[in-house]
C-alpha cells in the first residue's frame, strides 16, 4: 500500500476527486432504473490522468444512505483492482462476494459450493478469508468445543446429505467444517443451487465446477432480491482494464478466465447496475450479447469544465479568483479558451501553488506554449524546478525507468556525482508525482515521467538509458542460481524494457543470454510475460519467419512447460522448430535445441515412442557441431534417458545416465545442480533394481547439492526431497518420508501451484506412503486427488495415470478389497497397452499386478495366462536376468502351486531363486522373498528337509532386510507353520 503522502493542504490534488457534473447525473440516472430481473451497465474510460479513481470513489461516497437518503435501496460494493494479482479468477468471485457481505448480504449457497469446490481442487492451500462466514475450517478458525458452532456430523449428514450432496462430500475430505448455529435454516435455500454440481451422483469435473461458481453467486444476490423485492446492488470497479494485461499471448481484446467469471455474474445477477472504470472500452461491445447493454452507456472521461475545475480549487481552498483563472487557463490541453482543462496539468499546477505559497501570483501560472504537449512540458518543467537542482536532476533520471528503488537513486546519486545524500530517497516517496508499489519500489506518474524523458536532447537521453540499462542488468545477473530473487526479477524487466528501446535487433538474443539463471531458478510464470511481450512485439515488427520470432516461440513454450501447460506448449515447439530448418537448416544447435525440447514436450505427456527419434536426431547434431564432452550434449544424453526409464527400460537407460555424469563432472564439477540430477537419476536405476540401500545415499547427496546449489525453495529440491522419501517409504522409514514428503508439497504449491504435474506426483507418493503405515483412508483421500488432478492436467490416457491407478489398486489389494482392486488394475492395463503396445515392460508389470488380483480372488487359470504374458514381454524386452522377470516367475509358481502343477511350481520358483541370486547375491531383500516360494514348492513335492531348511534361510534374511520386519516376513512365518505342520 502507498504511504500517506505529506502536504501543506488537508486534500492533495491528485487525491481530491473533480467535481463532475455529468458522470453524476449518469450514475443517478442508472441507480433509478436498475431492472429488477436483469442488469445494467455503464463504463468510464479514458487515458491516466482524467481521474477515473477518484470519481469511481466519489460516486460511492455519494451513494451513502447516510449522506443522500434517496440511495437507501441499494447495496453498494466497491472492488478496487489496483495492484491485485488477476491470474486467479476464483479470487475475483471472493474479492465480489467479500464486498457485498459488508453491505449485510449472506451467501451461504456460494460458500458451501466455493468449499466443495477448494476441498476438491486446492485443498491444501489456505482457505481464503470470507467477510462475516457462516462456514468455517475448524483446524483454521474454530475449536472443537466453540458453542456457536455445529460440526459436520453423522447427525448432520442424516438430516440433511440426500438433499444436500456437498456435506457429505466435505465430511470425507479430512478436513472438518462447522458452521454457525444461528445459520442452520440456510441450508435449506441452498440445496437447489447445490445439485448442479453433481451429475448421477457424482461430482462433476473441477473446470465444470469453476464455469459455475459465478452463476451460483448471482443467485446467492437473486435470492437477495426476491425476498428483498425494492432493493438493488451496484458494484464499482476500477481499473478493469489491468484484467486483460496478458491474457492470451499478450493480446488484450482476447477472452481470458478472470473476465469470463466477471460476465457470467453480471449477466447472472438480477437488480444490479455493474459501474467499470478503465482506460479503455469495455471490450464486450464487441460480443453480440452485451452490444445493446452497452451502446450508449461506454463514456468518455475527458477533461474538466471550468465550473468543475473552479469548484475544486476552491474546496483546496484556493481563495483568489485570478489565480484560480490562471491555473485553470494555464491548465487547458490547448490555448483555446473553450478547451477543457486537463484534470493531470491541473494537478501540476496545484503542486506548484504548494510550493510558491503566499507570494503567488497569476504570472505563476501562465502557460503560452500551443500543443498539449508542449503545455505539459511547461508545468512538469515549472514543478520540478521548484525543488532544488540536484533533486530535479536525479528526477530525471529516475524518469526513464517505469520503477525504481532505492538502490537506484543510490547509483544515481553517484553515477552522475549529484550533491544528495542517500537518506534523500524518503522524501521523494512525499512528492506528489510519485507512487509506492507494495514491494516499495517507486514510479513517477507516467504522463510526467514520459513528458520528462521527451524533453531530453539526444545525448543526455541516450546516456541516462545506456547507464541505467547496464545497471540494472548487472542487479539482474546473480553470480549463482540461489540468488534470485524478487529485487532480480523487477531489476531484469527494468533491463528489459530499456534494451529494447535502444534497438530491436539483438534484443531476442539479448534476453534469450540473459535469462538464463532466472529460467534455471524455475521462474517460468514471470518469464512468461516477459515472452510473450518479445513475441509480440517481434511479430509487430517482423515477418513470422524471421529467426527472431523462432527463438520468442521457443522460449516462450519452454515457460509454459515449466508451469506444466505442455498441450499450450507443443504448438509453439513447432512453430518454431519449422522456422528454424527454414532459416538455419538441421545442421545447427539451436534447431538440434529444438527438436530436444519438443522430445521433451512429448515425453511430459506420455509419447515416448514419439519423442525417441527427436531425442536422438538432438543428440547426433550436437555430437557433430560441439562434440560428445559438452554440457549441452551430456543434457541430451540424459534426457532420453530419462524416456527409457520412463518407459520401464532400465538397462538401456542406466548406462547413458552413467556416461552423462561423467562428462559432466569433466565439465561442472560435483556442486553443479546437474550434477545432482544425474546422482538422483542413477539412483532411480538403482532403486527400480531393488537396490534400496544403494540408491539413498545418492538420493541424499542429490539434495544436498540442490540445496547448496540452487536454495531450500527450488522445484529441483522438491523433486528431490520427494524421490528420497520414496526411497525410505520402500525401506520401511515412513516418519522421515513423510515430513520430506510435506516439504515437497509445500515447494510445490507454493512455487508451481497446486494446478501442476508435479504437484499431482507428490500426492501420489504422499498417498503411497500412508498406504505403507495401514492408513487406507488418508491414502484412498490422496489417491483421488492425485488422480484427478493428473487426469485434468495430461488427460486420461497418460500413463502417469495409469500408475495412480495401479497404486490405488494395491492399496485395495493391501485391505482385502480385491473386487474393487481389479477394475483398476485392468484400466491401467488398458492404458499402457494404448500408450506402449505391447512390448513394453509396463505393460508386463499391469499384467502381473491384474495376474495377482485375479489369484487373491482364486481366478488361477485367468491369472496364469496374465503372467504368462507378463514373462514372455519381460523377456523379449528385457532377458531373463532381471528382477522383474524374477518376481513374475515367483508369482507365476505360486499360481501354479494353487493349480496343483506342482512340478512346474517349484521349476518357476527355483528359476526366480537363481536370478535373483545373480543379480543381488543373499544380502537382499529380494533373496528372502523368493525363498519363501522355493520352500512352499519344496514342501509341496515332498522335500520337507529342504523345505525347513529353506523356510529358515528365508526368515533369517527378512529379519535382516526387511523393513520394519513386516508382510513378508509374516508370508515366511505362515509358511514355515504350514511346512511344520504337514
Amino acid at each position: 500500500m502507498s504511504r500517506r503522502r505529506k502536504s501543506p493542504i488537508e486534500n492533495p490534488a491528485i487525491e481530491v476527486f473533480v467535481d463532475r457534473e455529468e458522470p453524476k447525473r449518469t450514475f443517478e440516472d442508472a441507480v433509478f432504473s436498475i431492472p429488477k430481473d436483469n442488469c445494467n451497465l455503464r463504463t468510464w474510460y479514458g487515458v491516466g490522468g482524467q481521474g477515473k479513481t477518484a470519481l469511481a470513489r466519489e460516486l460511492f461516497r455519494l451513494s451513502s444512505a447516510e449522506i443522500e437518503p434517496s440511495y437507501t435501496h441499494i447495496r453498494r460494493a466497491m472492488l478496487d483492482l489496483h495492484g491485485r494479482s488477476k491470474t486467479d479468477p476464483e479470487q475475483l468471485l471472493v474479492w465480489i462476494r467479500n464486498a457485498f457481505a459488508k453491505s449485510g448480504l449472506s451467501f451461504p449457497a456460494f460458500d458451501l459450493a466455493f468449499a466443495i469446490m477448494w476441498e476438491q481442487t486446492r485443498g491444501e492451500e489456505p482457505f481464503p478469508k470470507l467477510e462475516k462466514p457462516w462456514l468455517h475450517r475448524t483446524r483454521e478458525i474454530l475449536s472443537d468445543n466453540s458453542s456457536d458452532t455445529i460440526m459436520f456430523s453423522r447427525e448432520l449428514l442424516e438430516e440433511f446429505a440426500e438433499t444436500i450432496p456437498g456435506l457429505g462430500f466435505l465430511a470425507k475430505r479430512g478436513t472438518r467444517w462447522a458452521f454457525d448455529k444461528s445459520r442452520k435454516a440456510w441450508l435449506e435455500h441452498s440445496r437447489q443451487y447445490l445439485k448442479v454440481l453433481y451429475k448421477n451422483g457424482e461430482l462433476i469435473p473441477d473446470y465444470e465446477i469453476s464455469d459455475l461458481m459465478p452463476w451460483i453467486l448471482a443467485q446467492d444476490m437473486n435470492h437477495h432480491i426476491k425476498t428483498n423485492p425494492n432493493e438493488r446492488f451496484v458494484l464499482f470497479i476500477d481499473e478493469y482494464e489491468s484484467v486483460f494485461d496478458g491474457a492470451g499471448m499478450g493480446m488484450r481484446w482476447q477472452e481470458n478466465k478472470f473476465d469470463s467469471h466477471m460476465r457470467s455474474f453480471v449477466a447472472e445477477t438480477n437488480g444490479i447496475l455493474a459501474l467499470f472504470f478503465s482506460r479503455e472500452k469495455l471490450p464486450w461491445e464487441n460480443d453480440p450479447d452485451w452490444a445493446d447493454v452497452l451502446k450508449g452507456h461506454q463514456h468518455l472521461l475527458g477533461g474538466l469544465s471550468d465550473f468543475d475545475a473552479n469548484d475544486w480549487l476552491m474546496k483546496i481552498p484556493v481563495n483568489d479568483s485570478s489565480l484560480r483563472k490562471a491555473m485553470i487557463d494555464g491548465a487547458r490541453e490547448t490555448t483555446e479558451k473553450e478547451d477543457a482543462i486537463y484534470p493531470l496539468m491541473l494537478d501540476l499546477q496545484v503542486a506548484h501553488w504548494q510550493k510558491v505559497g503566499e507570494r503567488a501570483t497569476a504570472e505563476d501560472f501562465q502557460v503560452t506554449a500551443t500543443s498539449f504537449q508542449g503545455r505539459l512540458e511547461v508545468l512538469v518543467r515549472r514543478l520540478l524546478r521548484d525543488y532544488p537542482k540536484p533533486v530535479e536532476e536525479a528526477l530525471s533520471y529516475l524518469s526513464i525507468p517505469l520503477r525504481f528503488d532505492e538502490k537506484t537513486f543510490q547509483f544515481i546519486v553517484q553515477e552522475y556525482n549529484l550533491p544528495l545524500s542517500f537518506n534523500d530517497f524518503s522524501d521523494l516517496k512525499d512528492l506528489s508525482i510519485v507512487t509506492e508499489a507494495e514491494d516499495g519500489w517507486l514510479s513517477l506518474h507516467r504522463a510526467v515521467a514520459d513528458t520528462i524523458v521527451q524533453s531530453f536532447n539526444a545525448g543526455t537521453l541516450d546516456k541516462g538509458q545506456t547507464s541505467l540499462h547496464k545497471y540494472f542488468e548487472e542487479r539482474a545477473t546473480p553470480e549463482q542460481i540461489i540468488d534470485v530473487n524478487d529485487d532480480t526479477l523487477s531489476s531484469f524487466k527494468e533491463a528489459a524494457r530499456l534494451r529494447l528501446q535502444e534497438n530491436l535487433n539483438g534484443y531476442v538474443g539479448w534476453l534469450k543470454d540473459k535469462q538464463t539463471k532466472i529460467s534455471a531458478a524455475a521462474k517460468h510464470k514471470f518469464l512468461e510475460s516477459i515472452w510473450q511481450e518479445a513475441l509480440q512485439t517481434c511479430l509487430s515488427n517482423f515477418s513470422e519467419s524471421h529467426i527472431d520470432v523462432a527463438v520468442c516461440y521457443n522460449h516462450l513454450a519452454e515457460t509454459y512447460d515449466g508451469q506444466g501447460k505442455y498441450e499450450a506448449a507443443e504448438p509453439l515447439y513447432l512453430k518454431s522448430l519449422e522456422i528454424m530448418k527454414q532459416l538455419i537448416g538441421e545442421e545447427h544447435m539451436d534447431t538440434a535445441t529444438g527438436y530436444k525440447n519438443l522430445a521433451e514436450n512429448l515425453r511430459h505427456r506420455g509419447k515416448y515412442e514419439a519423442a525417441e527419434p527427436l531425442y536422438l536426431k538432438s543428440l547426433e547434431t550436437m555430437k557433430q557441431l560441439i562434440g560428445e564432452e559438452h554440457s549441452d550434449t551430456a543434457t541430451c544424453i540424459n534426457y532420453l534417458a530419462d524416456n527409457y526409464r520412463a518407459q520401464g527400460k532400465y538397462e538401456k537407460a542406466a548406462p547413458f545416465y552413467k556416461k552423462s555424469l561423467e562428462i559432466k563432472k569433466r565439465i561442472l564439477g560435483e556442486e553443479h545442480a546437474d550434477i545432482a540430477i544425474c546422482y538422483n537419476n542413477i539412483a532411480s536405476i538403482l532403486t527400480a533394481r531393488g537396490k534400496l540401500e544403494d540408491a539413498t545415499p545418492l538420493y541424499k547427496k542429490s539434495l544436498n547439492i540442490l540445496e547448496r546449489a540452487l536454495g531450500e525453495e527450488h522445484p529441483h529440491v522438491a523433486t528431490s526431497c520427494n524421490n528420497l522419501a520414496g526411497n525410505l517409504t520402500a525401506r520401511g522409514k515412513y516418519k522421515d518420508a513423510t515430513s520430506l514428503h510435506q516439504r515437497c508439497l509445500e515447494i510445490y504449491e507454493r512455487v508451481l501451484g497446486v494446478e501442476h504435474p508435479h504437484t499431482a506426483t507428490c500426492y501420489l507418493n504422499l498417498a503411497y506412503n500412508f498406504q505403507a503405515q495401514a492408513d487406507y483412508q488418508m491414502a484412498e483421500v490422496w489417491y483421488q486427488k492425485s488422480l484427478a488432478l493428473r487426469e485434468r492436467l495430461l488427460n486420461k490416457d497418460h500413463p502417469d495415470v495409469a500408475v495412480c491407478y495401479q497404486l490405488w489398486a494395491s492399496s485395495m489389494r493391501a485391505q482385502g478389497k480385491y473386487e474393487a482392486a481389479e477394475p483398476l488394475y485392468q484400466r491401467a492395463l488398458n492404458i499402457n497397452k494404448r500408450a506402449f503396445g505391447e512390448d513394453n515392460l509396463k505393460v508386463a508389470i499391469s499384467y502381473s499386478d491384474l495376474a495377482s488380483c485375479l489369484s487373491n480372488l482364486e481366478k488361477y487359470e485367468d491369472a496364469l495366462k496374465l503372467y504368462q504374458y507378463g514373462i514372455k514381454i519381460c523377456i523379449r524386452v528385457l532377458g531373463e536376468k532381471y528382477l522383474q522377470t524374477a518376481i513374475m516367475y515367483n508369482n507365476l509358481s505360486g499360481v501354479l502351486s494353487e493349480l496343483k502343477h506342482d512340478e512346474e511350481a517349484y521349476k518357476y520358483a527355483v528359476r526366480s531363486y537363481q536370478i535373483v541370486l545373480e543379480i543381488f547375491g543373499t544380502e537382499s531383500i529380494w533373496h528372502g522373498r523368493t525363498l519363501i516360494q522355493k520352500a512352499i514348492a519344496e514342501h509341496k513335492l515332498g522335500k520337507s528337509e529342504t523345505a525347513i531348511k529353506t523356510i529358515s534361510e528365508s526368515i533369517n534374511y527378512l529379519e535382516i532386510y526387511e523393513p520394519l520386519k513386516g508382510n513378508w516376513l509374516k508370508k515366511a512365518r505362515d509358511a514355515e507353520k504350514r511346512i511344520l505342520g504337514g
